[in-house]
């Protein structure tokens, strides 16, 4: 609006301002996603699967319908479980 009416050193400083508003949103937009990619890393789930017969240790994020998951003291619980043998729970 300041531009239509030939306010020019108005209009330049309003520009300037935008400007410089949208350059520091965007470096924090991008700081917050390394932020938030850190954070879905350091959450990273490793578990102990008995899959075909076999002990394997996978992250939360390989497990499929029908892995079976051998929970110890202390572990996390890396997806929705049904129990199916418990031992002084």
């Amino acid at each position: 609006m300041t531009a239509f009416l030939e306010e020019w050193v108005d209009s330049s400083v309003i520009f300037g301002v935008v400007l410089v508003n949208a350059i520091i949103g965007f470096i924090q937009e991008t700081n917050a996603l390394k932020a938030i990619n850190a954070l879905a890393q350091a959450f990273d789930i490793n578990c102990t699967v008995l899959r075909g017969g076999l002990r394997r240790t996978l992250s939360g994020s390989e497990l499929v319908p029908g892995d079976i998951v051998i929970l110890q003291s202390g572990d996390k619980v890396p997806a929705d479980l049904r129990l199916l043998k418990i031992r002084e729970l």
